[in-house]
């Protein structure tokens, strides 16, 4: 017995040994890269770890690419070197990509000796295009709205996960398009999507809902004659009242996300308003007067 146990370790080590002698390429596992048309390509390298071992250090690293590239009729082989920092080391970074995946990679390792060890990996590539959708909406306290139709974000690698953010009031924060939100406060929503490679992409704003407080009655009054000038406004606002039959009026200036950026007592006829630190945009005003809204519009600042 102890004489084939001796036999096996023999064996074994034999084995070992000759396959340390010989120099194996690794060209690591076949992986999808995130990447969208904004922001380019996430940080990821390609190659085993090690990328080569046994043989005899130190060496030579060649990676290499034919991927073929069609618009229309026009056809372009694309080499490893439009794709990666630098194809002469053994865990290269990806920095382009092209939106005909997957791509493949060849790799050629050379030790002292010159012994040649080949192996292949697979890059695909999960991308991101994000596009421009804004729909606002005005609704009392307690109300609720559809929201449903937008969508700023398009690719990835299929099925998805969605999620809205903030999640406030909404009736389903996981859906695409087509749920409820009854927020209690102005709440803008954008999206997150989440690909099956776990790529992640933040869509821009789709919606906002500007809540407007029961406490205030949204009441346009006629009795009332105000005016706003100039709009759009570069940095002094002036705003003429007539008649001069009231005590004071509140003046509230919104940005697009709800949030008061400007709220002031106007207690005089004319009024002089220093804007110049607002930053330029579209805002929303209203003019209160006892608890009602008596005028309400659009504000534009250069």
């Amino acid at each position: 017995m102890k004489k084939l146990m001796l036999i096996s370790m023999i064996l074994l080590l034999t084995q070992v040994n000759e396959m340390l002698g010989q120099c194996v390429a690794d060209a690591g596992p076949d992986k999808v890269v995130c990447c969208d048309y904004a922001y380019g390509v996430d940080t990821n390298f390609i190659g085993g770890s090690p990328t080569a071992f046994g043989g005899t250090p130190p060496y030579t690293y060649i990676w290499e690419a034919h991927h073929v590239y069609t618009l229309g009729g026009y056809t372009e082989i694309l080499p490893a070197s439009w794709f990666l920092n630098d194809t002469t080391i053994a865990n290269p970074s990806v920095i382009n990509f092209e939106d005909n995946p997957p791509v493949e990679f060849y790799l050629t390792v050379i030790d002292a000796n010159n012994t040649v060890s080949k192996d292949t990996v697979k890059v695909d590539f999960s991308i991101y295009g994000y596009f421009w959708g804004y729909s606002g909406y005005q609704i009392m306290q307690g109300d609720s709205v559809y929201l449903w139709g937008i969508q700023t974000v398009l690719g990835g690698i299929p099925p998805f996960e969605y999620l809205w953010r903030p999640n406030h009031g909404l009736t389903d924060s996981t859906t695409l398009s087509g749920f409820w939100a009854k927020p209690d406060y102005s709440t803008s929503y954008y999206i997150t999507v989440t690909d099956s490679a776990g790529c992640v992409a933040v869509g821009t704003t789709s919606y906002e809902v500007i809540v407007i407080p029961v406490s205030v009655e949204e009441y346009l009054s006629e009795n009332f004659k105000i005016v706003l000038t100039p709009n759009p406004v570069d940095d002094i606002l002036t705003i003429n009242i007539e008649p001069n039959n009231f005590n004071f009026l509140l003046l509230n200036i919104y940005d697009l996300s709800g949030h008061i950026i400007v709220n002031k007592i106007i207690e005089n006829q004319t009024n002089k308003i220093d804007l110049n630190e607002l930053e330029t945009g579209i805002y929303l005003y209203e003019m209160i007067n006892k608890r009602q809204i008596v005028s309400k519009g659009k504000l534009v600042k250069k």
